[in-house]
């Protein structure tokens, strides 16, 4: 709409006195200054309804205050309440001339999946197809090799449990209370037909299963029953695959012939669920845990402790995790670079049935039998030393370099 000119009125062409002129050039002054506030009196009403409308719409109905301090933080004020008074205006958008934080510029596509190191606790099962191996060091460089592979919310004081009493009685304490030939160690594997590698490629799609027990974990539990018992410790291993015919279903067959044999043997009070490890890159590698002592090689050695979170009645987890401790600080001692963090896990493992029961992860896939071998040789040779309460005076090299 075209603005209307009002024409200059010169009051001097009248016939007025100059009074008269002076007093109407101020009532003319005013007037003309009363219909400009006039003039804007009209839009600043409209404004403050809108204002006083939106106050209460804002006030009623959050979603819309939310939109509308959204939509306020890319236009000027002036813009938003124009906008809402005069359909169809256009607002020019602010600009925004900050600079992003480094994080935000991270492409969140490109993120990495977890690790499948142990330490995370990604160990996997069945591990990619394909017969690259490589070594990793997988062992702990803590103090006595006190650090938590901890895939439960407890916090355990590793500290405080390691020194707390002995738990789990003696040698002599048990031959005293069940005779000399009470057996007092079981050991026993869930997964029987767990294997390892022949060396440094392996066949894709094995599976590293194999049913022959002189291949696999089985073949590691007979050299721990040798061991133990040449250090005049009976033993009663169960060389069932457990695994082998349902490997679902194998921790509660192999819990059900544990139970038999504890019922039948009170005198045990050390049981061991012998199992490998399996790991593997995120090249889709094979992961071997390699220590090397005495220019001999040993597949790294793992304690796995259960506990109750995942719903079992294993109340007093904290025992056997105290075990575990003090076997890992033995080892640790005498070989640093053997041990693994132990692994603190929600299952229980049925290890509620014995204040001395642990399960071992001797090795990876990846390693050879030799290897797992060797080390089963230093794990049982720690625990005579514990269970003897004294050094069993086994000659552990001459058991290890036997096997090639």
């Amino acid at each position: 709409m075209q603005n209307s000119v009002i024409p200059e009125i010169h009051i001097e062409s009248l016939d007025v006195p100059k009074e008269k002129t002076e007093e109407l050039n101020i009532i003319y002054e005013a007037e003309h200054a009363s219909t400009q506030k006039r003039a804007h009196a009209l839009p600043l009403s409209v404004i403050a309804a809108a204002l006083i409308l939106i106050t209460v719409s804002l006030a009623l109905h959050t979603s819309l205050f939310a939109m509308a301090a959204n939509h306020m933080r890319t236009v000027s004020p002036v813009d938003f309440f124009m906008q809402l008074i005069l359909p169809g205006y256009t607002a020019e958008p602010i600009q925004d001339n900050t600079k992003p934080d480094d994080t935000d510029k991270a492409d969140k596509s490109e993120e990495k999946p977890p690790s499948s190191d142990p330490e995370e606790g990604a160990n996997k099962e069945n591990p990619p197809a394909g017969d690259q191996i490589r070594e990793k060091d997988l062992s702990t460089s803590a103090e006595n090799g006190f650090s938590l592979s901890n895939q439960t919310k407890y916090t355990p004081d590793l500290w405080a449990l390691y020194g707390t009493p002995r738990l789990t009685k003696t040698a002599d304490e048990l031959t005293e209370e069940y005779g000399a030939d009470a057996p007092l160690v079981l050991i026993y594997h869930t997964h029987g037909t767990e294997s390892y590698a022949n060396g440094d490629t392996v066949t894709a799609g094995t599976g590293f299963r194999s049913q022959n027990p002189e291949e696999t974990v089985v073949a590691v539990g007979s050299v721990m029953t040798d061991v133990l018992e040449a250090a005049g410790i009976p033993v009663i291993h169960l060389e069932e695959m457990f695994d082998q015919k349902n490997w679902s279903g194998a921790y509660d067959s192999s819990h059900a012939a544990v139970c038999k044999v504890l019922e039948k043997y009170p005198s045990i009070q050390y049981v061991f669920d012998v199992h490998r490890d399996a790991i593997s890159g995120e090249d889709g590698t094979y992961i071997s845990s390699v220590s090397t002592y005495d220019d001999t090689r040993f597949a790294q050695l793992m304690l796995v402790c259960g506990t109750d979170e995942g719903g079992s009645n294993h109340k007093d987890w904290r025992d056997n995790l105290s075990f575990a401790l003090t076997l890992q600080a033995n080892l640790h001692a005498s070989y640093s670079s053997l041990m693994r963090p132990v692994n603190l896990r929600t299952a229980s493992f049925y290890q509620d049935l014995r204040k001395g029961a642990l399960l071992l992860e001797v090795g990876t896939s990846a390693n050879t039998l030799a290897e797992a071998k060797r080390t089963a040789v230093l794990f049982s040779a720690a625990l005579a030393d514990h269970i003897l309460d004294q050094d069993s005076g086994l000659d552990v090299s001459a058991w290890y370099e036997s096997y090639e």
